[in-house]
Order: structure tokens, then C-alpha cells, then sequence
């Protein structure tokens, strides 16, 4: 990006969002504009931002003024996006993202899984290139290996050749900072709802800044985007972290057991109501399409309830006690519910659910494929272990996908359940809930639970895909009684929050309140 100077202007009044200088004639400029300031003969010497125009007037200045980046005028709002790649309707809601994306500097793409937002990314790259904006396209994924074969199709079936590609790991972040990144970069934070737990101060090691590091490497970017499908499952604070990556005003001040967040002026955003003030902020920076509104296909979702006798719930309440006098040092909540979820397994919870889930795969079609997913992976009496003892003793055909197995072996199971050599696939959320198209797939059986509530939409948007021919089915097996019960209406919960912010930012951004005063 390039710079322009204005010599010998005026100076005739300040204010904390611009500056009105007089160079003839009357004109402000935002403070976010502004790069240089020099003292000169009759005035001052000031060096803009080329992207800002400065002979336009400002009588009212209001935050999306002074944060919307506006790219120079030349920016031609066309894409090369295919319409025989996708449905026609889907292919203008993509032109709309590119449109949208590519008028700012910095925003969030929020749509639904399977809709092509690699696409989009990749489209808003194109433009950019094109008009000569950028030269290099730096995309941060998660899960780097098992993304790489995936984007590399992407990149040479669509991006231009002659961009300069640099893919790098959401998690090499977590420890590490690239500040080679220039006004000639575009960013593409692809899945970027994973970003917002480094902003919380116990979910991060204290080398571990995930959000930070990216922020202070993107800071310096031309242009930064994050793609999302979940953005707001966790609430509110999932886009805070988001946008505190995008947007460098966004300050925070550590506070006693996570972060206090900040606005541009300095006031705590703290509380519901307050986080959708910020929300209404950054309205105008977020392209937000819910999938129900253009694609009527259902999947249909089935409840299997599952209930501990009044022996077995007093067993369990039981080991409850004994993992809690024993434990000694502070555990995470994650392996405080792993042990939960054991206790459960070791009072009969294992029984009913291998007995339930092999009703279940008797029920399925045999021609039908189908991906068991759970959560605890190691021991005996885990997710994966229970669902494996099960399919066993029932003679099925199946692999296993999850973070116990090699890279080698992971990879080789995806190749061979898509070419359907077996019937059932056995992942955990971990290493098969993102990234990944099972479209010959058309039965997920939630057997495990996640503490993540993006860990169960991701998981069935894997056979969600929009190449999906079959009606697909969600089997969501769990037992009411025990701590499965309440992740399970945690989840309804979180899902009823993530409708309600769903339904708030597509309020008409005329009626948000965007004045900084």
C-alpha cells in the first residue's frame, strides 16, 4: 500500500476521532488514516493512507468512517467465481462475500460449512491480485497436514498461478510470530473461530499466545480475513477474539481470571448487553448468512436417551466422590469431564451404550455409510474404546480416525472410508470434526460428547456437504442421567444463544449505533 503527502496544511482543530485541516479549503481526516505529521513552514506536512480520499468532507465522523479501510477506487467488483461449481443462488451469495470482503481491509466471513468459503477466500485473493494490491496470499488453517492436500487442490484448481502462496499452521502461532508480512500480504485466517481461545487467559500456557501472535503479525498485512461457519456458537466473545486478531484498536488488559476487553476508548466491555453493543460495532465489518435462509435440505435428527438404573446412578455418583478426594493437583475441566465420562463407562453407562449403538447399526442401512464420533480417545473405558468393543462384537467393517494413530494411518483411513472399503469410520472430534468431506457418507452417530459445542456442528458437517445426494441423519446417543445429559442441554443452550446473535446481526446496520461518542 502506498502513501501521499499533503504539504504546508493547517491545522485548525483535534479531536480523539480526526483532525480538520485547512489547505484552502476545509477538510478532516481520521486519526486511523494519519502515518506521519511533521511541523512545516506554514503548517504541518501530513502523509495519509493512499486508500483515503482527502479532499472529501467529514461533517460527522462515526466508527465505521473511521474503521472501514477503504481500498483505492480501481477496485473493479467483479469475481471469476464458476457457476458450474456450485448452485446459482449459493454462487451469489459467494460474489456477494467477495464484493463485501474486498471494500475493507479487515472483516469476517460467517457463513455455514460446505458453502465453499475456501472459495471465497481464495476469490477475494484473486481480485486483490488482480488490481495489483497484493502479490502474496498467506493462508493460516488449522491442522496443517491434513489441510495441505486439500488447499492445494483448491489453490490450482482456482487461485491465480502467479500469486506467491505461504500456508502456515493456526497452531505454529500459538508459539510464534511472522512479521514478514507487508502491506502487499493478504491474510486468510481460514476457520477463525479458533483463534478466540488465546484470549482467554486459562485456556493459553503462559508462552502460548495464539490470538496475540497473530494479531501482531497481521497487524502489518495489507489486507486480513478470517472465514468462519461457527463464529458465535460459544456467544459473543468467540467474535470478540476474532476481531481483536483483525483489528489492532481493540485493546485488552489482563484481569484476574481472564480478560477484561477494552474499546477504542478505553471503556470495559464486560456483560451481555455490552458485548452486543460491540457486536452492533462491528456489524458493518461482518458478512453473515445463515444457511436455513438459502438451502432447505433438513437433516433429520434423532434423540437416543439412555437412562442409569438407581444402582448404576449410585455407582457412579459413588466414583464421583472417589476421583474427586483423590485428585491431588488442579485438573482442566477437560479432564475433570474425561473422568466424569469414565466414572459413567465403569457403572454400567458402557453396557447400554454398546448394547443401544448396536441396535442402532442394525437399524442403518447396510448399503448406508456411517461416522461414529467421541471425545476421550485413551483408556478402557473411553468414547473411542466403548464404540470400538461394540462394532466388534457386532462384526462390523470399520477404521478408526483419532490422535492415538499416526499421521500415515489417519490419512490412509480417510482415503479408504471416502472410497467406501468400510462401512464405519470411528473419529474423534479432534482429528475428524473439521476439514474434511465425507460426502458418501449419511449417518454421524454423536456417541461422545464434546465440552465444545462447535465440535458437534462441525462433526455433522462433514456429511452435510452440498455434493451430498442421500437424506443424512443425526443420531445423537447419550445417557440423560449422568454428565452426558448435561453437556447435551448445554449444547441446546448454546445453540439457542448462537440463533439469537444470528438473528441480531442481520439487523439493518443503518439502525446500529456506530457513533464512537
Amino acid at each position: 500500500m502506498g502513501l501521499k503527502i499533503i504539504n504546508n496544511v493547517r491545522l485548525v482543530k483535534k479531536t480523539k476521532k480526526a483532525k480538520l485541516f485547512d489547505s484552502g479549503s476545509r477538510f478532516w481526516v481520521p486519526n486511523a488514516a494519519i502515518v506521519d505529521m511533521k511541523p512545516a513552514r506554514d503548517g504541518y506536512n501530513v502523509v495519509v493512507e493512499d486508500w483515503f480520499e482527502t479532499d472529501q468532507s467529514f461533517t460527522d465522523i462515526s466508527l465505521s468512517e473511521l474503521l472501514q479501510e477503504k481500498p483505492p477506487a480501481d477496485i473493479q467488483w467483479t469475481t471469476g467465481i464458476d457457476e458450474k461449481d456450485y448452485p446459482e443462488d449459493l454462487v451469489q451469495i459467494q460474489r456477494e462475500a467477495v464484493d463485501f470482503s474486498t471494500r475493507l481491509r479487515r472483516s469476517l466471513i460467517w457463513l455455514w460449512t460446505g458453502c465453499g468459503k475456501t472459495k471465497i477466500g481464495i476469490e477475494i485473493a484473486n481480485t486483490l491480485y488482480k488490481h495489483g494490491k497484493i502479490k502474496r496470499l498467506y493462508w493460516i488453517t488449522p491442522q496443517y497436514e491434513r489441510a495441505l492436500e486439500q488447499l492445494t487442490n483448491s489453490f490450482d484448481r482456482w487461485l491465480n498461478p502467479t500469486i506467491e502462496i505461504k500456508i502456515v499452521s493456526i497452531n505454529w502461532f500459538s508459539y510464534n510470530q511472522d512479521l514478514e508480512l507487508s502491506e502487499q500480504d493478504c491474510v486468510i485466517i481460514d476457520e477463525a473461530h479458533r483463534v478466540k481461545n488465546g484470549i482467554i487467559a486459562i485456556n493459553e500456557s503462559p508462552d502460548c499466545k495464539l490470538a496475540n501472535n497473530i494479531r501482531i503479525s497481521i497487524s502489518n498485512a495489507g489486507y486480513a480475513y478470517g472465514l468462519t461457519a461457527d463464529s458465535c456458537t460459544n456467544g459473543v466473545l468467540d467474535l470478540f477474539g476474532i476481531f481483536f486478531c483483525l483489528d489492532k484498536r481493540i485493546i485488552i488488559q489482563e484481569g484476574r481470571k481472564a480478560l477484561h476487553y477494552l474499546n477504542v476508548k478505553g471503556e470495559k466491555i464486560r456483560g451481555v448487553k455490552s458485548m452486543l453493543n460491540f457486536l452492533q460495532s462491528v456489524s458493518p465489518y461482518v458478512f453473515h448468512r445463515n444457511r436455513y435462509d438459502y438451502d432447505n435440505r433438513k437433516m433429520i435428527e434423532r434423540d437416543r436417551k439412555l437412562m442409569l438404573n438407581a444402582t448404576q446412578s449410585q455407582a457412579m455418583n459413588l466414583l464421583y466422590g472417589r476421583v474427586n478426594k483423590f485428585t491431588k493437583e488442579k485438573q482442566s475441566i477437560v479432564d475433570v469431564y474425561s473422568s466424569m465420562v469414565r466414572c459413567c463407562y465403569r457403572s454400567g453407562g458402557a453396557d447400554l451404550k454398546k448394547k443401544e449403538l448396536k441396535q442402532l447399526l442394525r437399524e442403518i442401512p447396510q448399503d448406508d455409510q456411517v461416522i461414529i464420533f467421541g471425545f476421550t480417545v485413551s483408556g478402557k473405558y473411553s468414547d473411542i474404546a466403548v464404540a470400538r468393543e461394540a462394532l466388534n462384537e457386532n462384526r462390523e467393517s470399520y477404521i478408526e480416525l483419532n490422535g492415538e494413530r499416526s499421521d500415515e494411518d489417519n490419512a490412509l483411513a480417510i482415503h479408504l472410508f471416502r472410497e467406501g472399503k468400510f462401512r464405519v469410520l470411528i473419529a474423534s472430534y479432534g482429528c475428524g470434526s473439521e476439514l474434511l468431506d465425507f460426502p458418501n457418507a449419511n449417518h454421524v452417530i454423536l456417541f461422545g460428547h464434546s465440552l465444545n459445542p462447535i465440535h458437534r456442528r462441525q462433526a455433522i458437517g462433514r456429511i452435510d456437504r452440498l455434493i451430498q445426494k442421500k437424506q443424512c441423519y443425526i443420531h445423537n446417543l447419550y445417557i440423560a442421567n449422568s454428565v452426558e445429559g448435561y453437556v447435551n442441554s448445554m449444547y441446546q443452550r448454546k445453540l439457542e444463544l448462537s440463533n439469537d446473535i444470528s438473528h441480531y446481526m442481520k439487523l439493518d446496520h443503518k439502525t446500529l449505533n456506530n457513533e464512537l461518542t
